[in-house]
């Protein structure tokens, strides 16, 4: 009798963010039924999908589909790494190249604009960091001046 292990299916996860810090999209609400004339009942529970702090990462296929299809996407929500349009940007080094060179013109206003645009669009984490490595390390300089 031979043995053949069963390979476990690849961990899907996509992250999607929101403006909304404690979204709440619910697929199946609570549901109250009577059973046959007396008086008991059954309640399903329901199933949600809860961002975060604006954030949520779908590990299942089911929830991708489920957000993927929503009519909220692209307007309450988004994956990361497409705009709110669905279409994905590939110019992430462009963008960092640009806040390095904002940075040492200080145009920090600029980098800042970057910043909140990109949270509210791609959300891609490298163009992010930068932006706030930039913008906290301007913070801490102007910190320390003020403290001499």
């Amino acid at each position: 009798m031979s043995t053949t292990a069963v390979a476990e299916p690849p961990v899907i996860t996509q992250d999607y963010v929101s403006s909304c810090h404690n979204l709440l999209l619910v697929r199946t609400p609570v549901r109250k039924r009577q059973l046959g004339e007396g008086s008991d009942f059954i309640t399903t529970d329901p199933d949600r999908i809860q961002f975060l702090e604006g954030r949520y990462q779908a590990t299942t296929q089911e929830d991708i589909d489920f957000l993927d299809e929503h009519p909220s996407n692209g307007v309450l929500f988004h994956k990361v790494g497409f705009g709110a349009d669905g279409r994905t940007s590939d110019n992430s080094a462009e963008i960092i190249a640009s806040v390095v060179k904002l940075a040492f013109t200080a145009e920090y206003q600029k980098i800042a604009d970057i910043l909140v645009a990109e949270r509210g669009t791609y959300s891609r984490p490298d163009v992010i960091a930068a932006c706030e490595t930039v913008l906290n390390e301007v913070g801490s300089a102007a910190t320390e001046q003020s403290g001499d």
